[in-house]
């Protein structure tokens, strides 16, 4: 397996980094805000209304959505299992389920919304909304730092919004070092605070990992690194430090035999293998992905067996229901817009339920006769979307997608599939895990 490692952040000295390129996501995070209450779609299911003001006091008690409560074992490397490599270039938006795993341990947001759908702190330790729901005042915590113990400013934060939401940034203040106003033109959904793209970061100094406020901070430059630092307390008491280790090819059940800490998987099988196991337990995570049929030329079918298409995948799933739709396309494509024939399926060949559901509406002829599924490589999958260069595509985006951000014109129809689900495979003797509503797992050290 290959690995890298995060260590608990303490006040201890900050090591040199690498610079990482500048992502471009979310450049048009308001340029429909005017219009959202106009294309809002229904709620997400299972997630209660979000609260407006702080219903957790203390930062890390999650209760119900607290994975892995009990006795935590005696400080050493803990060991997490990735189904991908991580790449510091993309940090801190992450743009595979690997780095969704690795990314929310190092940066974080003003708040997050955990698995009951509650709003509760993150950088900020309070916050407040007019009777409109439209402006927001941010009150950050008075403990926040940044990795090299810098602490964390308003006009920080503002400084990453500049950066990564330009347009938000523009309708905001920072009237003090720990105060945030957002008055943008329309309401916001609350979602849009606990989103990856307004995490607060800073450069590092010799480049490398965005130096981030999250909980550890990154010890190696790529996956491939496997550098590991113990981390310490401010009071003296040791605390484990994680190892991120990817298992591409890896039987998953083989690094459950080997003592992993961690593992989230979307196989049942796996599931099944884990409740043999005295030292493991399992957690069903919340409905995170939901698979779309996008159809640029309009092709989509007025109606689809759901069901059927559930039942066709090897993870859990249930039909999709209810409208979908596309989160701004931020991906660097390397690769030139492949050439293909209108008629085909398009999929992205590293995602095992893509292929299953591109394969089970072609055999059921849902786009016409001789219509082929055709699996592309990630990057060639985005330039074959932005290129509109197929019938049809099978699209994932996450279940908490910022939906009022509609990108989607013209002809196409979208039809959304099914819903997917992971699962969280932990060994006794974890730090605390916390459950976000997307799906994220944090871990809490202390």
């Amino acid at each position: 397996m290959r690995g890298i490692s995060l260590a608990r952040h303490h006040g201890v000295a900050y090591p040199s980094f690498v610079p990482a390129g500048v992502l471009k996501l979310l450049a048009i995070l308001l340029l429909l805000i005017a219009a959202l209450d106009a294309c809002r779609t229904a709620p997400v299911p299972a997630v209660a209304p979000v609260a407006a003001a702080p219903v957790v006091g203390d930062r890390g008690r999650g209760g119900e959505c607290e994975l892995a409560p009990g006795p935590v074992a005696a400080a050493g490397t803990l060991t997490v299992a990735l189904p991908g490599s991580v790449d510091p270039a993309h940090a801190p938006v992450p743009a595979s389920d690997a780095e969704r795993l690795v990314f929310p341990q190092l940066y974080e947001p003003l708040v997050h919304i955990d698995c009951a759908g509650r709003m509760v702190p993150g950088l900020a330790e309070s916050w407040s909304v007019d009777s409109a729901g439209r402006r927001w005042t941010f009150t950050l915590r008075r403990d926040a730092q940044f990795w090299d113990g810098a602490p964390v400013t308003a006009q920080d934060v503002l400084s990453s919004w500049r950066t990564r939401a330009p347009l938000l940034a523009r309708h905001t203040v920072a009237p003090s070092s720990r105060e945030l106003r957002v008055d943008p033109p329309g309401s916001l959904p609350v979602t849009w605070f606990a989103e990856a793209a307004l995490v607060v970061t800073k450069p590092a100094p010799d480049g490398g990992w965005p130096i981030g406020a999250g909980a550890y901070w990154a010890s190696g430059r790529t996956v491939t690194d496997a550098l590991v630092a113990q981390p310490v307390s401010k009071q003296g008491t040791p605390l484990a430090a994680v190892a991120f280790r990817e298992f591409a090819g890896t039987d998953p059940r083989d690094l459950l035999d080997q003592g992993v800490n961690l593992l989230l998987t979307d196989d049942p099988t796996v599931v099944t293998y884990a409740a043999t196991g005295p030292q493991l337990f399992t957690v069903a995570l919340p409905w995170s992905r939901r698979y779309l049929l996008v159809a640029p030329s309009g092709a989509a079918p007025d109606s689809l067996e759901r069901q059927d298409l559930a039942r066709a995948v090897h993870a859990e799933a249930r039909a999709g229901t209810g409208l979908a739709c596309l989160p701004p396309d931020s991906s660097d494509a390397a690769t030139a817009t492949p050439i293909l024939p209108p008629r085909r399926l398009v999929y992205d060949r590293t995602d095992p339920t893509a292929r299953e559901l591109a394969e089970r509406l072609v055999a059921r002829g849902v786009l016409g006769a001789g219509v082929p599924a055709v699996g592309l490589a990630p990057a060639d999958f985005v330039a074959a979307r932005r290129g509109n260069n197929a019938r049809a595509y099978v699209i994932a985006v996450p279940f908490a997608t910022a939906c009022d951000i509609l990108t989607i014109t013209g002809e196409t129809r979208v039809q959304p599939l099914i819903d997917t689900r992971s699962y969280a495979v932990v060994r006794r003797g974890m730090p605390r895990l916390l459950l976000d509503a997307d799906g994220t797992v944090r871990l809490m050290p202390r």
